[in-house]
């Protein structure tokens, strides 16, 4: 009996009802069969990544197995380098080195010069400079001096070379009895030469004022940048 003959014969409700069933019976398979199809595709870069990621566990467990140090110089070097740390440790009372000892005493002779209350405070290994404020008597470090930040501010003592301090007073590196030997902190850097030498205009940043420089040579008054007019002088 034929199937079409069958569907013919029915009434109209019933061919379609059946018409329905029969197509979605046909696009259910043809739904399972994509679906497989999907899922085996999908299967294959799951394996080779579960292979990828195995693969990455045992360089891993590899890597972890030797040992090697954390410094990856050449171990040679390294025991060049831990010799000459121990010579070093062993002279460091003695000989440390005529290089570190000409530092040293440049330093302290540098900032003696600056200013006059600098001692120095050996401590184990190394020798820090403290400075003494004169009028409070307070311990600061020298590289607090000459900041541009006042530590001292009852004399303005630790700033010598700026004007941090309002009572601070500068000293001219050279003077004469022609010239002031120190000046108001304030007067640092403010574009006229006070000190003979020129050493309170040490920025040597312009005015905004530019006077001519023959008419500074005729009032005696010159504006930074200063020239020298004190070259013999101490």
């Amino acid at each position: 009996m034929n199937f079409s003959r069958v569907l013919l014969s029915l009434p109209l409700r019933r061919q379609t009802v059946i018409g329905a069933l029969v197509m979605a019976t046909v696009l259910y398979i043809v739904y399972q069969f994509i679906f497989v199809a999907e899922l085996t595709e999908s299967s294959k870069p799951q394996k080779h990544d579960d292979g990828t990621q195995q693969a990455a566990r045992w360089r891993h467990q590899e890597l972890m197995s030797k040992k090697h140090p954390k410094d990856l110089r050449p171990r040679k070097v390294n025991e060049m380098h831990d010799k000459a740390g121990v010579a070093a440790e062993g002279n460091g009372k003695g000989n440390s080195g005529a290089e570190g000892k000409r530092e040293a005493a440049g330093k302290k002779k540098n900032a003696q010069n600056d200013i006059q209350n600098v001692k120095e405070v050996k401590g184990n290994q190394e020798s820090k400079l403290t400075f003494r404020c004169e009028k409070s008597g307070k311990i600061i470090s020298v590289l607090k001096l000459n900041d541009n930040y006042c530590d001292c501010p009852e004399d303005g003592s630790d700033e010598p070379r700026t004007n941090a301090c309002a009572n601070g007073r500068f000293t001219c590196l050279k003077h004469t009895k022609s010239f002031p030997e120190s000046i108001p902190s304030g007067w640092v850097n403010d574009g006229v030469c006070d000190c003979c030498d020129g050493s309170d205009e040490w920025k040597m940043k312009k005015p905004e004022a530019d006077l001519p420089l023959n008419l500074q040579r005729r009032i005696g008054r010159f504006l930074s940048p200063c020239p020298d007019q004190c070259p013999d002088a101490l």
